[in-house]
């Protein structure tokens, strides 16, 4: 048998091993965690000897599948739990096709495939298979720095399922900002313990930095004072803290230099900006929605995905992108600011409000006045 599990006395424990027979070549190996990774082993070794080495020649490099998720995997964190399910998802991906799938035969129809199967079996929403179709888009693209042999390679198009013509629209207004972060930045109330305060008014942070700086809630909850520089009025978001894996540089307004300042001055651990009331870990996702939802009802702002007209934490992000756009700044610096992978994204994220209404309708009625002007009419009156 090429895999198989045997106990090891000296370290007292049972680890997976491999032997195999190729050629009469043989091979082996041990020390193996688990069942998965003694066989992705064995898939390498026999990629390997496919590509020329260990003296059997080949005509150019080949690139298993199981190749690909094995090296993906190996750069997720367990301890996250997005990561861990975007490990579930690579491997049920890697798992619906032959074991000597090549990642250069990989094309449109076998995603395809896969997706039918999913919706089929799994009876997954569109959102949710295409958070899974996103994972397998994002090691697809990071092929190349894993293998060179594939940097070349045009991984295939993703059939994602189509969510409604817009999305969200759900846009902030200035009102609302105001009459939110008025409620979340009280004094302590009647009978409210003093913890409760602080994560208030450090939630009330956390929803005007997102204002300001269009970062994700993931983003700011591990926020850290090493990649906060003052001095260059620059917030620099390390690659394994941003959604899309990318490194970059957030500008640090006057408005938002006064909140790090003020954080600073009161703050309970020396590595997180937002930590919980005792300083010793970040603030969860949980307590901050759930804070959200309190002051939502009191300053009378509908909130949550399900209520009509309701906003949900992520929409500031949305109000950021729209301010940007609408103050001026063009669409590559927003994308970068924004860390938006595609600047098609950054566009998508925008809206119109009331207010950019009535200057566009401003416009045309210049420009509707200045088309009088020159009519002919008007100059044979003269």
């Amino acid at each position: 048998m090429s895999v198989f599990k045997e106990y090891r006395a000296r370290l007292r424990k049972e680890t997976w091993c491999i032997d195999i027979r190729i050629d009469g070549h043989r091979y082996r190996d041990s020390g193996f965690a688990s069942k998965r990774e003694a066989e992705d082993a064995v898939a390498q070794l026999r990629s390997s000897i496919l590509r020329g080495k260990y003296d059997l020649p080949t005509e150019r490099p080949v690139i298993l599948l199981r190749e690909l998720v094995a090296e993906r995997v190996r750069d997720l964190d367990d301890t996250n739990k997005h990561h861990r399910n975007v490990r579930t998802v690579l491997e049920r991906f890697r798992d619906f096709f032959p074991f000597e799938k090549e990642v250069a035969s990989l094309t449109s129809a076998d995603c395809l495939a896969y997706k039918r199967e999913r919706v089929t079996r799994g009876k997954l929403k569109p959102n949710s298979i295409n958070r899974e179709l996103e994972a397998v888009t994002a090691m697809c693209r990071a092929a190349g720095l894993y293998f060179p042999s594939l940097e070349n390679w045009k991984p295939p198009a993703m059939p994602y399922e189509r969510v409604g013509e817009r999305g969200r629209e759900r846009v902030l207004s200035d009102d609302e900002v105001a009459r939110l972060l008025k409620k979340m930045r009280e004094p302590r109330r009647r009978r409210e313990q003093p913890a409760s305060v602080r994560t208030r008014h450090a939630v009330a942070d956390m929803v005007q930095v997102a204002l300001m700086t269009g970062m994700r809630l993931g983003e700011i909850q591990k926020l850290r004072w090493e990649w906060v520089d003052l001095k260059a009025g620059v917030v620099t978001l390390p690659a394994d803290a941003t959604k899309t894996k990318t490194a970059r540089v957030v500008p640090v307004s006057a408005a938002l230099r006064a909140i790090l300042d003020r954080r600073r001055a009161a703050a309970l651990s020396p590595a997180l900006v937002f930590t919980n009331d005792r300083g010793t870990l970040g603030i969860g996702r949980t307590k901050v929605y759930r804070c959200l939802r309190r002051e939502s009802e009191r300053a009378k702002v509908s909130y949550g995905r399900n209520a009509e007209g309701g906003f949900c934490f992520h929409d500031t992000r949305h109000t950021a992108t729209t301010a940007l756009l609408h103050g001026g700044a063009d669409v590559a610096t927003t994308s970068e600011i924004l860390g938006h992978s595609q600047r098609t994204m950054t566009l998508r994220y925008a809206h119109s409000t009331l207010e950019s209404k009535r200057r566009a309708g401003e416009i045309l009625g210049r420009f509707g006045e200045n088309l009088d002007a020159k009519s002919p009419a008007n100059s044979e009156g003269d």
